[in-house]
């Protein structure tokens, strides 16, 4: 799967991990990037590591429900990775669009049975 494309297939066992912790996550990672005027992997470590600590988790805490939101998956590349590859204007885009769920289910005759496909206007925050 490409994360640079606007459509995102999520998978269903990783959608599990956008639970009510994870959501709080994903809004304050957005209301804190839109602010910054410099981007850049520092930067991130410490929005990351303060998240880390407002919410009293790990960086798998964090960064897991992040990687889900931004890519569809839980696996791949590393967060910060992820977040300096589509910018912080794509960022923006993908963590704002995440309140109007729009959900194509799979179906029986489905081919992609195990997956649930968002546009990326996915809104998981609200």
């Amino acid at each position: 799967q490409n994360i640079i494309f606007d459509e995102v297939s999520f998978d269903q066992e990783d959608l599990k991990l956008i639970d009510d912790k994870a959501k709080k996550i994903i809004s304050e990672f957005t209301n804190k990037i839109k602010e910054l005027k410099i981007f850049n992997k520092e930067v991130l470590e410490q929005i990351i590591n303060d998240l880390i600590k407002s919410n009293e988790t790990n960086f798998k805490g964090v960064g897991q429900p992040l990687r889900v939101a931004l890519t569809g998956s839980k696996f791949g590349p590393g967060v910060y990775d992820i977040v300096i590859s589509l910018g912080k204007e794509e960022v923006e885009k993908r963590l704002r669009n995440k309140g109007s769920l729009s959900i194509k289910e799979a179906s029986d005759e489905d081919d992609d049975l195990d997956l649930i496909s968002f546009k990326v206007l996915l809104q998981v925050l609200i």
